[in-house]
Order: structure tokens, then C-alpha cells, then sequence
């Protein structure tokens, strides 16, 4: 894992023009950590985050996703103490404190009345709903409450 993290950290030396590290890391399409979950290699993938981001530290939260996707990793990986934890500092720091981070807390917390009042904020919001067309995030936000107890990977 070392070997792989050094080679990514040589990779992201050469930033593409206009890019920072972080955004390029956390971004591109093709990064390492990405593969990495996609193929359910969560706990290589929290590695090589946490690797990146002790060198690196967590960048501009406006452009980048770092402490989200290490969030969802932990989350993913089961790490419910973890994720929550982080997820808890998301919304304090003010990086994302919208309806379904806190949606997504309330779930963690087995808070129904929260996670339904959210929800329905999120549902009533038309410019929230217009920066998500599809409604991925109202989306995940039903099927938690439907997942009360379930893991992250279930509801998401």
C-alpha cells in the first residue's frame, strides 16, 4: 500500500494546469482512492485519503470533496463511529450543512423525526431540488428512512 501511495503522490505532483493537488486527488476520475472504492477496497481507499491528507492536510472545502469522501468510506466500510464522527465535523465546520448531511446524521443517530423533517425541507426547497435534478440526495434521504438500522451501504 506504501508503494501505491508513493506513486500516487508522485502522480499528483504534476498537477494539471489550474488545478490544485486537492482537487486533483479528490476529483479526477481516475484517482486512486476512487478505483479503489468502486471495487469495494474501502479500507485502502480510507489509507490512502488519510495518507493524503496528513501530507497534504483536507485543502479548500469549495473545491474539493476530501473530507465527504472519507466520510462515505468510513461510511461504506462500516466504520460507524468513525463516519459519524466526521460526518458531525462536516456540519459543524460549516463545510455542508444542508438537508441531507444532516439527514444523513440524523439517520446515523436512528433520529426518524429529524431525518423526516429534512427530508421534507429538502422536498419543499425548490432551489435546492434545482441543483439536483435528479434528486439523488432526496433519493438517498427516503431510503434511509426507509433503512432505519440498516448499514450505509443498504440506504445508499
Amino acid at each position: 500500500m506504501r508503494n501505491q501511495y508513493k506513486l500516487l503522490a508522485e502522480k499528483y505532483e504534476q498537477v494539471r494546469e489550474g488545478k490544485s493537488i486537492h482537487w486533483e486527488f479528490d476529483q479526477s476520475k481516475d484517482s486512486e482512492w476512487r478505483v479503489l472504492g468502486q471495487q469495494g477496497k474501502y479500507k485502502d481507499a480510507i489509507e490512502l485519503i488519510e495518507q493524503f491528507v496528513k501530507q497534504n492536510g483536507w485543502g479548500d472545502p469549495n473545491e474539493s470533496s476530501i473530507m465527504w469522501h472519507l466520510f462515505q468510506m468510513y461510511a461504506m466500510d462500516e466504520q460507524r463511529d468513525k463516519a459519524k464522527q466526521l460526518l458531525q465535523d462536516i456540519i459543524n465546520k460549516d463545510i455542508w450543512n444542508d438537508y441531507y448531511t444532516r439527514g444523513t446524521l440524523a439517520w446515523y443517530n436512528n433520529d426518524e423525526q429529524a431525518l423526516k423533517k429534512e427530508l421534507q425541507q429538502a422536498i419543499n426547497d425548490k432551489e435546492y431540488r434545482n441543483k439536483d435534478p435528479k434528486n439523488l440526495n432526496i433519493n438517498i434521504l427516503r431510503n434511509m428512512l426507509k433503512g432505519l438500522g440498516k448499514t450505509y451501504k443498504e440506504v445508499y
